[in-house]
């Protein structure tokens, strides 16, 4: 089977009548012109996934353990029907319910070997490194519109700060936390929003949103977006690999933090060809200081304390000619 044509499914229409002594009956796993290279799926007598991968000299000591439930990384030799005894790369998934995650591992680590001509130790490494983030993080369904445009503008924040010091800027990154403000600078914090109305109006959340800590300036970074189907904008995937590849340089540490914050963002590569059919253009971005004069919200503003029983406050506020500087001017 031609490595792009996976599909979850496959898992279920694989033949279970095989066994370790008599043999698994695997499918192939080959380029475009279906030529056997050494790669195979296959589901074992007790209901595992496997990818195997024909590596003859390959070492266990090579092989990077993630140390993740239900995923096992071992050297190991197979009897499969359609080739005989060989020892393989053996990628094991031991839980069903990742096997939307295994898919897609299969298919990364098939491209490397197939298409770029990666060892199989190496890209089993570089595939496994790059999906640990993701594997225990349980993916909800796509990101809706709203919430890709908010992880899209926070990402085009991340680049440039990253142009002055990724790592910096990978540390001072809170949005995934869950925390009061997108960016926690050392003399500034910044909140990033995005909105496809053609006035710079912003949805607030939160009475004290709008509040700078103490000792800090507070900025408001504000973008324009529009959805299209043009494929010359960007979409989540791409934008995320150009940060790994140009603004990282492919720097593990770095990596590996941005991942894990991808993570907590909700976002995964499970449904990474799902997030290219998403396009949309950022534009014009500006930068907006929060001082006395801007229009917010706060406890402050109120003459008495609201009550416990009011849990949510959001508010709407428009930015147009309001005083700004581009944001490409942001810096630490």
């Amino acid at each position: 089977m031609y490595y792009k044509d996976l599909a979850n499914e496959i898992w279920g229409q694989l033949d279970r009548s095989g066994d370790f002594q008599s043999g698994y009956k695997s499918i192939d796993v080959t380029k475009q012109d279906n030529r056997p290279c050494g790669l195979h799926i296959f589901n074992s007598e007790d209901g595992k996934l496997h990818f195997v991968i024909a590596d003859h000299s390959g070492k266990k000591s090579d092989i990077y353990d993630p140390a993740v439930n239900g995923l096992t990384i071992q050297l190991k030799k197979y009897h499969l029907k359609n080739s005989g005894v060989q020892k393989f790369i053996d990628l094991e998934c031991g839980l069903n319910a990742y096997s939307e995650e295994f898919t897609e591992i299969v298919k990364e680590i098939s491209e490397k070997i197939l298409a770029e001509g990666y060892s199989p130790v190496t890209a089993v490494n570089e595939v496994i490194s790059s999906w640990k983030s993701f594997w225990s993080n349980r993916p909800k369904e796509i990101l809706s519109d709203e919430e890709q445009i908010g992880l899209l503008c926070e990402l085009k924040v991340l680049i440039l700060l990253s142009q002055i010091d990724p790592n910096q800027a990978i540390s001072a990154w809170k949005g995934p936390l869950g925390e009061k403000y997108d960016f926690l600078l050392p003399q500034k914090v910044l909140e990033v929003k995005g909105t496809r109305s053609d006035k710079r109006i912003h949805k607030i959340n939160g009475i004290d949103q709008l509040s700078a800590p103490d000792e800090k300036q507070l900025l408001v970074v504000s973008y324009l977006v529009s959805k299209t189907k043009n494929q010359t904008t960007i979409c989540l995937p791409e934008l995320i690999q150009e940060i790994e590849s140009i603004y990282f340089s492919n720097n593990a540490s770095l990596i590996l933090k941005f991942r894990k914050l991808l993570s907590y963002s909700g976002y995964s590569p499970v449904h990474k060809e799902k997030y290219q059919q998403y396009r949309f253009d950022i534009y014009d971005g500006l930068l907006y200081q929060v001082d006395r004069d801007f229009p917010k919200l706060s406890s402050k503003d109120l003459s008495k304390p609201l009550s416990a029983r009011i849990s949510n406050i959001s508010y709407r506020v428009e930015l147009e000619g309001l005083p700004s500087e581009k944001v490409e001017n942001i810096s630490f």
